[in-house]
């Protein structure tokens, strides 16, 4: 991995900055007696503090990702895209992967990170795993995600980056600690086992059910009869 260029260190402190700055604007809408000048801050005010500037921070990611959306297929160190990478990355790794792997936060809650950093997700899934890159990754309703999956729309190989976007499709299972590659996609009513790693690109049809290292069909589509 390369390293992060400088014009990404200074624009991401920027947006450090500029999340501080509106979480300062927020507060001060708050009731006057909400932070007492003369007074250390109490676990309430804390908490609020923290909140509003994770409100600033999410809505600054989405802007970004509104403006420049992280491209599919590989990114070339010396542009642009590489730049705004950069960004993206150094906010999700410092602020929001933090937040995702703490394991404190209420599942239900998780849903709306998730879709706050850009994921699509139908009605009634609730995703347990990690999803990186969610802004690249799709998954349709009462879809079940294991705890500890982990989807990664991202790959490193040889020096380059690149990215393929994960799509899954209405309730389909992943067993909790498989791991989807970039460029998967998944169609309805599959399942994919505990502990499975389905590689990049792999195509998995409707109702099929998948496992292994690497994951392999082990059971046909349940309206075929002929398989």
């Amino acid at each position: 991995m390369k390293k992060i260029k400088a014009v990404s260190i200074v624009l991401f402190n920027l947006l450090v900055i500029a999340a501080l700055l509106s979480t300062w604007g927020l507060s001060r809408i708050l009731p006057a007696d909400w932070f007492p000048p003369s007074q250390p801050l109490g676990v309430i005010e804390a908490i609020v503090l923290i909140v509003l500037f994770y409100t600033s921070l999410f809505s600054l990611h989405r802007m970004q990702l509104g403006l420049f959306p992280i491209p599919e297929g590989p990114i070339q160190y010396e542009s642009w895209q590489r730049v705004n990478y950069d960004v993206y990355v150094l906010t999700y790794l410092l602020f929001f992967n933090p937040l995702i792997r703490s394991f404190t936060l209420p599942l239900p809650l998780m849903r709306p990170i998730y879709q706050a950093l850009g994921a699509k997700l139908g009605p009634n899934t609730f995703p347990s795993g990690i999803l990186y890159d969610p802004s690249l990754i799709t998954i349709g309703s009462n879809a079940i995600i294991g705890d500890n999956s982990i989807f990664v729309p991202h790959i490193l190989e040889a020096g380059q980056l690149a990215h393929k976007p994960i799509i899954l499709g209405n309730n389909v299972t992943i067993g909790m600690r498989a791991i989807i590659l970039s460029g998967t996609v998944i169609e309805d009513n599959a399942v994919v086992a505990a502990g499975s790693v389905v590689k990049k690109d792999t195509h998995i049809g409707a109702g099929e059910v998948w496992a292994g290292v690497p994951a392999k069909r082990i059971a046909p589509k349940v309206s075929d009869p002929a398989e």
